[in-house]
């Protein structure tokens, strides 16, 4: 799993334990749950990124192809 293809419904950005639930599809077993603690600092940046990526599928989307996640050529 890369960052790249983090997708926005995976982040619990509000409550108590703010987490990255990376699913069992996106692991290399296909059955493991990573629950990863999310530091204040990594939600406020998230938080800042929504308004400019919009609500789309990807937290990190193409800025030509909003559908797809960003490249990782420069």
């Amino acid at each position: 799993m890369k960052l790249r293809h983090a997708e926005c419904a995976e982040f619990e950005l509000d409550g108590h334990e703010p987490q990255w639930c990376i699913t069992g599809r996106e692991m290399k077993m296909r059955a493991q749950h990573v629950f990863v603690p999310l530091a204040s600092q990594a939600v406020a940046l998230l938080r800042e990124l929504q308004p400019v990526t919009g609500r789309g599928r990807y937290m990190f989307p193409s800025p030509s192809r909003r559908l797809r996640p960003m490249s990782e050529t420069p």
